[in-house]
């Protein structure tokens, strides 16, 4: 077929593959012209530098912990809930989300110190709730879901392991006679989730 031009500017007769290699040009390509049906349903980057944006979840790890714990400790005891994630990349940050179910047994008052901390790569507090629970003798085991968020930055790509921990309040004698990590002889579902957010 002859190539032809006719009067209102475009060009017919030309075959598909009829254009020399490289003639077409980013700038030739009108904006929004290439739609998602016109790419393949799957691409090779291989041996190519793709960049995202900021601020995307890149990894998430959950455990959850079942078994029943207890104590009277005036010092923070891991109540062995815990989870550990190998970052992607040096400074990302790591959000850890925490629900577990919590119980303890009145004395003056009924109050408890509850946190998240780190383990490895190194040791380090991670978020702390102060007070938890009741101001006065409530004359029962008080049982309670209690969620806690924390957010940590990866200092390497090393494993990063984070537990909760669980003090009688003020770490004073006469806060709660006693805790219970999964409530009071409970097994329930309690949860920490780690989303590792790219930067």
């Amino acid at each position: 077929m002859a190539i032809t031009i006719n009067g209102s500017g475009t060009i017919g007769g030309v075959s598909v593959g009829g254009l020399p290699d490289g003639i077409v040009d980013t700038d030739m390509i009108a904006a929004n012209a290439v739609t998602v049906s016109k790419l393949p349903t799957s691409i090779d980057l291989s041996g190519n530098t793709v960049t995202m944006p900021s601020g995307r979840v890149v990894d998430v790890v959950t455990n959850v912990f079942t078994s029943s714990g207890s104590g009277d400790s005036t010092s923070f005891t891991a109540t062995g809930l815990s989870a550990s994630i190998t970052p992607k990349a040096t400074g990302n940050k790591l959000v850890i989300v925490v629900c577990q179910f919590l119980g303890r047994s009145p004395s003056t008052h009924a109050r408890l110190d509850f946190g998240i901390a780190r383990s490895a790569p190194s040791s380090s507090t991670i978020s702390r709730q102060y007070y938890v629970g009741h101001d006065g003798n409530v004359g029962s085991v008080w049982q309670f879901i209690n969620p806690i968020v924390g957010v940590d930055t990866a200092a390497s790509t090393a494993t990063h392991t984070y537990f909760t921990e669980i003090r009688k309040a003020n770490a004073t004698s006469y806060e709660a006679n006693s805790w219970w990590a999964n409530g009071y002889g409970a097994s329930s579902n309690n949860y920490m989730i780690i989303y590792e957010v790219e930067q």
